[in-house]
């Protein structure tokens, strides 16, 4: 399979190299605008583009890996779409509604799949945890809590354009960028969420988007929970996953998991016979063979959607100082 990727910052770098690596893909082509051309400082044998639309005409590509500023996804995604090339893009699936609704609609009606990377859903003691919870070896979920600790520099905010923490191009800050990941893990793990509360602020860096954010959650099936996302902490601190039910506890701290206090030996039969390993190769992987046989990919594009909707609710009820609805999810009518 032909694979194209636009954007080759943080992110892009290491999906270039993971990409690589995997004997059912053919990274042929990358565009980044700042190496205008110059495939040798890509450090890899590919064709290197200044532009997105030049590489759809040029590459003939299978598939598009989107790792570029999130304000572009849509947009970039939906170009791939128009040509038939499937579409994985980074989180956060867009920005906006409208945006993530034309993304969605766009690969639909060409027939092409649209996949996200939300890898911490293949993290194996959060496969684990879910399993556990979905097993009702915890009961009823009482708590929920997603706390994402991390350190981001004035530099990380300032490299590759200044894009990280504009509304324009990132959306937000935190909540947003690295909240993502806080935001997915709450639907996935407990299920639609139906009210939320945020307040954000701005600690440390001077951006246009917040860099602290805490939100509580009211979710659809019952229970309550709390996600607390920063980019201000003295240093990155494992992301730490806790769940209280009526049959019992468990929490999630980096590679660990404890279920009533005991750890959990991680298995690949423990993990729906995923293996320990890389979790963004997991979901690669899984989403290239979903691809391969014609199938839904894992974390398709409808169900991001409503993870950014979510997302955009906070938002409202940060601005507004008043709790927010969730639309209700709209999984039952899209495929893609």
């Amino acid at each position: 399979m032909r694979i194209g990727i636009s954007g080759l910052g943080n992110i892009g770098k290491r999906h270039l190299e993971l990409l690589s690596a995997l004997p059912p893909v053919d990274v042929v082509a990358a565009v980044e605008p700042r190496l205008g051309g110059d495939a040798s400082a890509a450090g890899m044998p590919l064709s290197v583009y200044g532009a997105f639309d030049e590489m759809l005409e040029k590459a003939s590509l299978d598939a598009v890996v989107i790792a570029s500023p999130s304000g572009m996804h849509a947009e970039q995604g939906a170009a791939a779409a128009e040509v038939g090339v499937h579409v994985i893009t980074e989180k956060p699936l867009a920005t906006t509604m409208g945006a993530a609704e034309s993304l969605v609609a766009a690969c639909a009606s060409r027939g092409v799949r649209l996949a996200v990377v939300h890898q911490y859903r293949f993290h194996a003691p959060l496969v684990r945890l879910k399993k556990e919870i979905d097993g009702g070896a915890l009961g009823k979920v009482v708590f929920l809590n997603v706390s994402l600790c991390w350190r981001r520099s004035t530099a990380y905010y300032a490299e590759n354009g200044g894009w990280r923490g504009t509304w324009k191009w990132d959306g937000g800050g935190a909540l947003m960028n690295q909240g993502s990941h806080a935001v997915d893990l709450a639907r996935w793990l407990v299920g639609p969420i139906a009210t939320v509360t945020a307040l954000t602020t701005n600690v440390v860096h001077a951006i246009e988007g917040e860099d602290t954010a805490c939100v509580a959650l009211e979710f659809a099936r019952g229970g309550l929970g709390m996600l607390q996302v920063t980019t201000c902490s003295s240093e990155n601190r494992p992301a730490v996953v806790t769940i209280e039910g009526t049959e019992g506890a468990a929490v999630v701290r980096g590679e660990q998991l404890a279920v009533n206090g005991r750890p959990v030996e991680l298995r690949s039969e423990h993990v729906r016979q995923v293996p320990l390993g890389n979790p963004h190769r997991l979901q690669f992987e899984a989403i290239f063979d979903a691809l391969a046989n014609g199938e839904r990919p894992p974390v398709a594009g409808d169900e991001s959607r409503e993870t950014l909707a979510a997302t955009l609710a906070m938002y409202e009820s940060a601005r507004s100082g008043r709790a927010i609805r969730v639309p209700e999810s709209r999984l039952s009518s899209s495929a893609s």
